[in-house]
């Protein structure tokens, strides 16, 4: 089992907006910002696993920063079913470098739009939005909503609740800081804000991690609910993903 504070942390990353000075001690992974006017996702390598049409699509009515985000949506409709649940997801497992691995030092930044969905009565099930996924296994680290509240669980044992109760309508900035280890010396701290506001931040210390036989893990994300699939209690569901940072940091 870890370790897990509250504490006042110094990230590598800045604001939406501000400089994101360089470092030699750290490389630039990935600049996912979703504008018209970028680079094609397929050129950038990003897979979106679509189940349906508009399953994901660029939104340019709503955006972090520029004009555009990354929109995902799940209906209740089988359509929308792939590998056994509901999900509409994206993924970096392509884009070279994005991959980590015991004892890799990454740092993440993305930010979150949600509809108000998410704070009704009664949504008592698990739905994840941003995946730490080792290849064959479940996640070692995710982001995910459940109880009008946004989660992060770790492994199999330990889940710290971010903000509660959770925040509609407006952008939630994330920031990971991970040292990734299958053993006690990792880390994993984050900062939580809502539109660069009222800042939160965690310190984990312990495995982050899970046993598996892969080695090497990947970042999705969309959304994803892996409950129950014959009483959806909904129509229409989406979250939005922009200014996506991926960060590696040389030793």
């Amino acid at each position: 089992m870890g370790k897990i504070s509250v504490v006042a942390l110094i990230f590598l990353l800045a604001l939406p907006g501000k400089t994101f000075a360089e470092s030699e001690l750290r490389k630039k992974i990935l600049h996912a910002d979703f504008e018209i006017n970028s680079p094609e996702l397929e050129q950038q390598k990003i897979a979106l696993d679509k189940t349906t049409s508009d399953s994901i699509t660029i939104d340019c009515t709503i955006a972090r920063q520029g004009n555009c985000s990354l929109k995902s949506i799940i209906k209740n409709s089988e359509r929308y079913i792939a590998y056994g649940a509901l999900r509409s997801e994206s993924n970096a497992s392509k884009v070279p470098g994005v991959m980590y691995k015991n004892g890799d030092h990454f740092v993440y930044f993305f930010s979150l739009f949600m509809d108000d969905f998410w704070n009704q009565p009664d949504q008592n099930t698990l739905d994840i939005i941003w995946q730490f996924k080792r290849f064959g296994s479940g996640p070692d680290m995710f982001i995910g909503i459940k109880n009008n509240s946004l989660v992060w669980r770790i492994t199999e044992h330990e889940q710290i609740t971010l903000l509660k109760p959770l925040v509609t309508g407006k952008w939630i900035d994330v920031y990971f800081d991970i040292k990734w280890s299958e053993y006690d010396d990792g880390h994993a701290n984050t900062r939580i804000e809502v539109e660069g506001q009222y800042p939160k931040d965690f310190n984990f210390i312990g495995r982050n991690m899970r046993f598996a036989d892969s080695k090497y893990g990947t970042v999705q994300w969309g959304l994803y609910k892996p409950g129950n699939l014959e009483d959806f209690h909904f129509d229409t569901h989406f979250i939005n993903h922009d200014e996506i940072y991926i960060y590696k940091i040389e030793k």
